[in-house]
């Protein structure tokens, strides 16, 4: 539908407002339903919330506390609105940020209160102890909400600034906020669901989000990648060494899991809707988008295979154990028998093999893959790989590779919520020197070692390469050949001039010998190794 035609004072009026929007934070937007009845509206709103604070740099976290104490706000005259409301609002929270519930929050979800049970007079001892302001106005509002919950928004108040009477009645310990102390929760109005099933059915779903959860390395209980759950089990044989066997029983298991929370969800919502009446206000059928767990996917899951791989490679993990294998301390050989993590905390992403040692990302990947799945189905394993990640290459090793020197880190800093544990030396557009090394493992002689055991030893490499090229470009008789290798020399020269003009900068940050201290987090720690220096890829 086209927009209807608007006068020039109704462009003029959207033009001045627009003005007025140009310094407001999203922190500052109020939204408000005085009559939110369920709450489908608030969702709605912060759904729209939250895409701006994700255009604005937040992460899904912090997005999801910053809508529940800044921007969304609901009323209503019904009990039982309020209730369901409140539930809607923190489920929307907990599906961007799952520790919601264990955390302080303030969600502005009220009831609007009905005072005619209450007796004046039984106050007086409170009056006697707040100043006579505070006094008048509190005794003011007890008498115009009367009948709160029929009027509601109808009950008119003077702008009045209520801080003081708030002030008062916190030093005489008279929270005016929601408490959720055990006799609180007992007060509330709820309707007791007698023959435990919904009890059950919720413990269950909690087990099964948990397991969900725990799939992916970035849960605490992580104890190993999903798609090599089977390698060695019952069903060997049906994956017989073939990673796209593994994903089809990974998402098999997934989709499973899936279907079972969903239909639990809905056996929830109607045990719900009988025992507090709402067969004419609601259905149970829950929506696939607001089922929590996830399906398979297999790009994502792919993708999160290579970073399981680059975990194995600085020892984070181990094949041989479950969960995390190294995160600071004392190291122990002894935890890796399987897969032998790199000797040193340093691992090359170069766009063509210029090592044939552990330097190289795509031997250690080979490795990792003929030890997982077995030597057998290794290039088959990568051609797989490489159709899902979709780098464009001349051959799968090389899409491989690409993928690992592009978008790994982008990858890895968007999936840890720009809080790396991987951190990416980087000395440019060229690519003439990147490198990835675990944040655990670092200490203060790190980048003097990338100098001397990595950095120069590549700058040999290029140098090598491009007088290989030169005699190449010089003997080649084919035009389309010759215009290749010239394209070549000329990258390879790029990147020789770039790693050169990183070197001096990295030696100043080496000389610094500066020391990491776990404890103060990425942020404070990426801008120290930083040093002004710009030695790292920008988070």
């Amino acid at each position: 539908m086209e927009n209807g035609p608007q006068s020039e004072e109704a462009h003029y009026q959207v033009l001045e407002s627009e003005k007025s929007l140009k310094n407001l934070r999203v922190q500052d937007i109020k939204f408000i339903d005085p009559a939110m009845g369920s709450g489908h509206i608030l969702v709605y709103a912060f759904e729209v919330l939250m895409d701006i604070y994700l255009s604005e740099g937040f992460s899904k976290r912090e997005a999801a506390e910053q809508i529940m104490n800044n921007n969304v706000h609901g009323l209503d005259i019904d009990t039982r609105a309020f209730q369901l409301s409140y539930f809607a609002v923190m489920m929307k929270a907990r599906q961007y940020n799952r520790r919601i519930l264990n955390t302080e929050h303030s969600l502005n979800v009220l009831c609007i209160p009905d005072t005619q049970d209450l007796n004046l007079e039984n106050f007086d001892p409170l009056f006697e102890r707040l100043t006579e302001g505070s006094s008048a106005m509190l005794k003011k509002l007890i008498v115009d909400f009367q009948h709160g919950d029929e009027f509601g928004s109808l009950i008119t108040e003077e702008r009045n600034d209520f801080s003081a009477l708030i002030s008062e009645l916190d030093q005489l310990n008279q929270n005016p906020t929601l408490n959720f102390q055990p006799s609180d929760i007992g007060s509330l109005p709820v309707i007791s669901q007698k023959d435990g099933r919904a009890e059950n059915v919720v413990r269950e779903n909690i087990n099964i989000a948990r397991i969900d959860w725990d799939k992916f390395e970035n849960s605490w209980n992580f104890k190993s990648h999903p798609l090599l759950s089977h390698i060695a089990d019952d069903k060997q044989k049906e994956i017989d060494g073939r990673l796209e066997n593994a994903f089809a029983v990974w998402k098999d298991e997934a989709q499973e899991r899936f279907e079972k929370l969903k239909a639990n969800e809905e056996e929830l919502n109607r045990i719900f809707i009988d025992l507090y009446g709402l067969n004419d206000e609601l259905t149970p059928e829950v929506a696939d988008k607001n089922v929590s767990v996830r399906r398979a996917d297999e790009e994502r899951d792919i993708k999160s295979l290579l970073s399981y791989f680059v975990g194995l490679v600085f020892g984070r993990y181990s094949l041989d154990i479950p969960g995390l294998a190294y995160a600071g301390g004392d190291w122990s050989s002894d935890k890796y028998q399987s897969f032998v993590p790199n000797k040193d905390n340093l691992l090359l992403l170069n766009d063509d093999r210029y090592f044939d040692d552990e330097r190289d990302i795509m031997n250690r990947f080979k490795s990792f893959l003929a030890v997982t799945f077995g030597d057998k189905h290794v290039q088959e394993n990568m051609d797989y790989i490489a159709r899902i990640i979709g780098k464009k290459a001349d051959n799968s090793e090389q899409a491989i590779r690409k993928y690992f020197v592009d978008d790994f880190f982008k990858d890895h800093k968007k999936g840890y919520q720009k809080r790396p544990i991987y951190w990416e030396f980087s000395s440019g557009k060229q690519d003439g020197f990147k490198a990835l090394m675990y944040l655990h493992r670092y200490d203060e002689g790190e980048l003097a070692m990338i100098r001397t055991d990595y950095l120069y030893p590549l700058q040999s490499r290029y140098e090598e390469r491009i007088e290989r090229l030169e005699q190449w470009v010089q003997d080649e008789s084919v035009a389309k050949t010759k215009k290749q290798l010239e394209k070549n020399l000329k990258h390879v020269t790029q990147q020789l001039k770039e790693l050169k003009q990183y070197d001096p900068i990295l030696r100043h940050v080496a000389d610094e010998r500066i020391k990491l201290d776990l404890d103060d987090g990425v942020l404070v720690n990426y801008d120290k190794l930083q040093d002004g220096s710009k030695i790292l890829t920008k988070l």
